[in-house]
């Protein structure tokens, strides 16, 4: 189970650095906090072990996690209302099918997490290397 207090801090960091542009400062805290928080959002911990290596690519897995953070947190609400309705509707098979769509998300991002990636990798994405 993600650790809500760690996707706060990720969040946080995402908003200070991208949104209002202040310095993004990597220490070790940073990185165990990104290390931690990857595989939550099916990032393998070798490809986030890779991006750590350099500020640049450092920067790219934090905006990646709390992208994925944010589109997770934005798909639940939007599932639990399509449930609501359809069961409101009398459909309750239909009402299973977005809730069992949601679990294999999880599942596919589980398998992920513990897979290398065929996509590029962070670094490949833009990410310069010092």
């Amino acid at each position: 189970m993600p650790d809500q207090r760690k996707w706060d801090a990720i969040w946080e960091l995402n908003r200070r650095v991208t949104g209002q542009g202040q310095p993004f400062p990597v220490t070790d805290e940073i990185r165990a906090l990104l290390q931690a928080t990857a595989p939550d959002v099916a990032t393998s911990p070798e490809e986030a072990e890779r991006a750590l290596r350099t500020d640049a690519s450092t920067a790219e897995l934090l905006r990646e996690v709390a992208t994925h953070i944010r589109q997770g947190s934005r798909r639940l609400p939007r599932v639990m209302r399509e449930v609501d309705q359809r069961n409101q509707a009398g459909d309750v098979d239909g009402a299973r099918r977005p809730l069992l769509d949601v679990r294999n998300v999880g599942q596919l991002r589980q398998r992920g997490a513990g897979a290398t990636r065929p996509a590029r990798s962070i670094q490949q994405r833009g990410a310069v290397s010092h």
